[in-house]
């Protein structure tokens, strides 16, 4: 590989660093801190501190995106918020969509609104 082929590859590798990959970090029974990317599973690291973890995930990042260029790897791309609409069907038991909508009756308030606090409360409990 030349110098010219290196510079594009390094500045190729700097164009996936920053962008806007979906990072977790979750503190672990040991007391440590093992951060993620969500869109590459392969890409992970623990650390002492949050900092830590996430200083070493963003090399682990490096050497995926190094990797990948040099093997012609197709690599994931960020998950895009402005590609979901905050709309979406989901099917539900009867007696659910009852107690849904029975709920919502009491609260005076739409089943949507229902819906979209329970979503919320649940991801809440999950960070």
């Amino acid at each position: 590989m030349n110098k010219t082929q290196k510079e594009r590859n390094n500045n190729s590798i700097e164009k996936y660093i920053q962008m806007p990959y979906t990072k977790t970090l979750t503190k672990t029974d040991q007391g440590t801190y093992f951060a993620k990317v969500v869109e590459i599973p392969d890409c992970i690291a623990e650390g002492k501190n949050p900092e830590e973890a996430f200083n070493l995930l963003d090399v682990s990042l490096k050497y995926y995106f190094k990797d990948a260029i040099a093997n012609n790897r197709i690599i994931p791309t960020p998950i895009e918020v402005e590609k979901y609409s905050g709309r979406f069907v989901v099917r539900l038991a009867p007696s659910v969509h009852y107690q849904l909508a029975k709920n919502a009756l009491q609260k005076e308030t739409s089943l949507n609104q229902v819906v979209s606090e329970a979503i919320d409360s649940y991801l809440l409990q999950k960070v």
